[in-house]
């Protein structure tokens, strides 16, 4: 069973900072003294929704979908569980953030993605809108009648 759960206990959050910790810093070399926090006071902003992805009770996925009003959210800090990429974990997270988005009234999505993930993005049918950014922006209209 998959799920994305918002975080709220003291286990998720450890979860959720290690996921994207060891995903977005070590994995790509960019972890250095001071660069990443587990108390980054965005995380913890009512309007920021820190998600895990859970598979089989395990955490498997971390992200923040960010809410902005007016029916746009941004998805921020997507990371899958390094061992267990490559399984569609990624793209069935993706799928039920637009649902969760859905849901709560947002009806544009935006990613400043890393431009390794472009491609994974316009899988998904993600639309590129400026490509020449260090992290490219693509946005998706999901479909408020879901």
């Amino acid at each position: 069973m998959i799920e994305l759960i918002r975080v709220n206990t003291p286990q998720q959050w450890a979860a959720y900072h290690d996921i994207r910790r060891t995903v977005l810093f070590e994995e790509r070399g960019k972890f250095f003294s001071g660069d990443y926090s587990e108390n980054h006071p965005d995380d913890r902003r009512a309007e920021n929704h820190g998600l895990l992805l859970i598979e089989d009770g395990q955490p498997r996925g971390a992200m923040r979908l960010d809410f902005y009003g007016d029916g746009l959210a941004v998805v921020r800090t997507v990371a899958i569980e390094v061992g267990q990429q490559r399984r569609g974990l990624g793209s069935a997270m993706m799928g039920l953030v637009e649902a969760y988005a859905t849901a709560r009234a947002v009806v544009v999505l935006e990613v400043n993605s890393a431009p390794d993930a472009v491609a994974f993005y316009q899988r998904l049918d993600w639309l590129m809108i400026d490509p020449l950014r260090e992290s490219p922006l693509l946005r998706k209209r999901l479909n408020a009648e879901r």
